[in-house]
C-alpha cells in the first residue's frame, strides 16, 4: 500500500496518509530524516521519544499529495526539505 507523505502548503505541517489513518505534525515537530542511497529508502523518527513517523520507506511507495509517486528518492528528499528547514 502506498503512502502519501507531503508538506501541506497552507499549515506547513508534515502530512502522512496510510489507508485510513491520517496524521499531521506541525512544524517545529522536531523530526529527524535520513535517507539510504543504497537501498532508496527514507527514515523519519521524533528525535524526542524515538518514535518512528516512516521507516525504511521505499520512494516508490511513496506519493505526494496529488496520489503522484515520487520519480527517485531525492525528489521526496526534496519535496520535504521545507518542512525540516523550517
Amino acid at each position: 500500500m502506498a503512502i502519501k507523505i507531503y508538506v501541506d502548503a497552507t499549515t506547513k505541517e508534515l502530512v502522512t496518509i496510510e489507508g485510513t489513518k491520517t496524521k499531521a505534525r506541525p512544524a517545529f515537530s522536531e523530526l529527524e530524516r535520513s535517507m539510504d542511497s543504497d537501498t532508496d529508502k527514507m527514515t523519519i523518527r521524533s528525535i524526542h521519544d524515538q518514535e518512528y513517523i516512516i521507516q525504511n520507506l521505499l520512494y516508490s511507495d511513496a506519493q505526494d499529495v496529488a496520489g503522484t509517486p515520487y520519480a527517485s528518492l531525492q525528489a521526496m528528499w526534496d519535496a520535504l526539505t521545507d518542512y525540516f528547514s523550517s
